[in-house]
């Protein structure tokens, strides 16, 4: 009883600012992170380059097919004839276009081979989210890597292409595991004012995956040795194990108070600190019996509702056209492999823009307003398509202008939804937003792709006018710069009877 009356009740919060809010043992472990991200990332556009399409020729001699030179695979004059009167420009091993023989009738297996894998994103982000905030993010991320590059490895080497496919879905539906769970374990680790900066480094990473994807891609023209180099060597991440913790918010929240205080002990050390002895955790969070929040709660309150859609449709926006951009780099002109590192490249100033804006113009206006930018800039693109304008290099410059933007808007989106839900409901909030996001991305290729037997503009006019609307419908959710992080449901509910809902239009 003594003891009791010594201890201090302090949040989260308020015990890293005792033992630094972003010190060293933050630093490190974002560092960390960044380096197990790499091998998850490959797998998001790895098929970019594993499913690209050959030119090809008629055979020599043939009496059927009597044209010269090559062609690409748009050109249809191959459907028509017999297979044994044509072949591709590439041996076997260029692509899985040339392994399973991909043509004609059967191209619509290239695209499901890309999408396939954001819909296995799309079932995955809210089963591992409800796991992850059920027992633990650490829990749901070490399995969720060690599957993804087990499967990400063998898949090459399976006997067909259906096979291939489905190796694909297995591999998307536990990527959400990985760089999410990263992402809300450092969200949870530092401080407010820190948030952003912890999880942008992370996207930063991300950038240099994609980047040194375009490299390894240029070098390695086989694509079962493109999946391997892009598995195999980084096996090692799974040492870093024993050094990554647990959430101390998640553990504090489940009861698990002397885990937390162990974890909060061993930052304090690493940063050169101290944590005060005579502190607890806040008591309406350590009760014995712990609710465990049911699949899709957020769902059922009424602000939880209207906040978690808006947020849903400007996830599916930024994820369509994240991705769009890249995809279509083959579309811009000039070589393939220089625009895709481009097009990857220019993430970098977009992330450092959200990394500025967030904390001196706040989260809202720095999703909105470069999501409106890049929306507005997609559909100045068949400008530079039309006979009068055609130009590559305007093309080029004006995809970069809005990958840039749009960069800006969806690392951005991260840590203000993130903020949004509370911590009993992040992972499995932030779940349903890659759910969201990932049928976005999965949608990418068909857009991209299929919309240009309309008009070669189409895809881009599309993207754009989503682009817009969804600017406009993240202007009736409130600001999160300054506040602290929800803990529970019942500060959520604080919140809104506190008038911090959705009255308000502003930027």
């Amino acid at each position: 009883m003594e003891k009791t009356k010594l201890l201090k009740k302090v949040s989260t919060d308020e015990i890293l600012e005792q033992i630094g809010e972003f010190g060293r043992f933050q630093w490190i472990l974002d560092g960390i992170f960044c380096i197990m991200l790499l091998p998850a990332t490959f797998q998001t556009l790895i098929m970019y380059f594993a499913a690209l399409q050959p030119e090809w020729r008629c055979v020599a001699n043939s009496t059927i097919c009597n044209l010269n030179g090559t062609f690409s695979s748009e050109n249809e004059f191959r459907c028509g004839i017999p297979r044994s009167e044509w072949e591709f420009t590439q041996p076997k091993d260029y692509s899985i276009v040339t392994e399973y023989d991909i043509y004609c009738d059967t191209e619509w297996i290239v695209n499901l081979s890309t999408s396939i894998l954001f819909l296995g994103w799309s079932v995955g982000s809210m089963i591992l989210g409800w796991l992850a905030d059920n027992y633990g993010r650490k829990t749901v991320l070490f399995p969720s890597l060690f599957i993804t590059l087990l499967i990400g490895a063998i898949s090459p080497f399976v006997p067909n292409i259906f096979i291939f496919i489905g190796c694909r879905f297995v591999v998307g539906l536990f990527l959400p595991g990985t760089a999410l769970q990263m992402f809300i374990i450092i969200s949870e680790l530092v401080g407010g004012k820190h948030r952003p900066k912890a999880g942008l480094i992370l996207w930063i990473f991300l950038t240099v995956s994609f980047c040194l994807l375009g490299i390894k891609a240029y070098f390695i023209r086989q694509w079962k040795m493109l999946f391997v180099v892009c598995t195999v060597p980084y096996v090692f991440i799974f040492a870093f194990y024993k050094f990554v913790p647990e959430s101390v918010r998640w553990l504090r929240l489940h009861g698990k108070y002397r885990e937390a205080l162990n974890t909060l002990e061993r930052i304090a050390a690493w940063n050169g600190t101290s944590l005060d002895k005579n502190i607890s955790l806040d008591d309406h969070l350590f009760q014995v019996h712990v609710t465990r929040p049911k699949p899709l709660f957020f769902f059922c309150r009424g602000n939880l509702l209207q906040k978690s859609f808006i947020q849903g449709y400007a996830w599916l926006v930024s994820g369509m056209i994240f991705y769009g951009f890249s995809l279509s780099a083959d579309q811009l002109g000039g070589s393939l492999y220089l625009n895709f590192i481009l097009v990857s490249l220019v993430e970098l100033p977009g992330i450092c823009m959200a990394l500025a804006s967030c904390e001196r113009f706040g989260r809202k206006r720095t999703v909105t307003i470069p999501m409106l930018i890049g929306g507005l800039v997609c559909g100045a693109i068949p400008i530079f398509e039309s006979g009068l304008v055609a130009s590559n290099l305007g093309k080029v410059v004006l995809a970069l202008i809005g990958k840039m933007f749009i960069t800006t808007s969806f690392n951005s989106i991260y840590t203000w939804s993130a903020e949004l839900y509370p911590t009993e409901l992040r992972a499995e909030g932030l779940g349903f937003c890659q759910v969201t996001s990932r049928i976005g991305a999965a949608l990418a290729p068909w857009v991209v792709k299929g919309f240009r037997v309309l008009h070669q503009s189409s895809p881009f006019l599309v993207m754009s006018a989503l682009a817009i609307v969804s600017a406009v419908t993240l202007l009736f959710l409130p600001e999160t710069k300054g506040e602290d992080l929800l803990e529970d449901v019942k500060d959520l509910k604080e919140m809104d009877e506190n008038g911090n809902v959705y009255k308000e239009i502003e930027i």
